[in-house]
């Protein structure tokens, strides 16, 4: 996992879905699922808290 930052604040995670480990954001797992339902998850899941996906 990598962690990256714009101006002091955390920017984007970056996970390794083939070495792990396996990261969870509200209960939904973020390597190893459909990446359509992924996709949907994370762009639902960015709305709600105000946030958008690049």
């Amino acid at each position: 996992m990598k962690a990256f930052y714009d101006a002091g604040e955390l920017a984007c995670v970056a996970l390794d879905a083939v070495t792990g480990p396996q990261v969870f954001l509200s209960g939904f797992p973020l390597a190893g699922s459909d990446p359509e339902q992924g996709e949907q998850f994370l762009l639902d899941h960015a709305a709600e808290h105000g946030n958008c996906l690049l």
